[in-house]
C-alpha cells in the first residue's frame, strides 16, 4: 500500500521498528540508542523516533538503515 503526497506521486509508508531491533541493527543497547536520539549525538539520528499512542518508542527503519550505513562506510 502506498500513500500519495501533495504533489500526486506516491510514497511508500514509513516502516518503524521496536527499540530492541532498533538498537540491534546499529549495534548498541536499546536504552543507549534512546539516549543518542534523545540528546541529538548523532545527525542522522534527528527525527528516528516517536512515541506511539500508548507511550512506546519506535524508531524509523530508513533513518536506522541510513545511519547504519553512514558508520559502516
Amino acid at each position: 500500500m502506498s500513500t500519495r503526497r501533495k504533489s500526486g506521486k506516491r510514497t511508500k509508508p514509513t516502516r518503524y521498528l521496536r527499540p530492541a531491533e532498533a538498537a540491534r541493527m546499529v549495534g548498541i543497547h536499546p536504552d543507549t540508542l534512546a539516549r543518542w536520539v534523545d540528546g541529538g549525538r548523532h545527525r542522522l539520528l534527528t527525527g528516528a523516533a516517536m512515541r506511539h499512542p500508548d507511550g512506546h518508542r519506535r524508531y524509523r527503519l530508513d533513518k536506522i538503515e541510513a545511519y547504519v550505513a553512514s558508520v559502516s562506510a
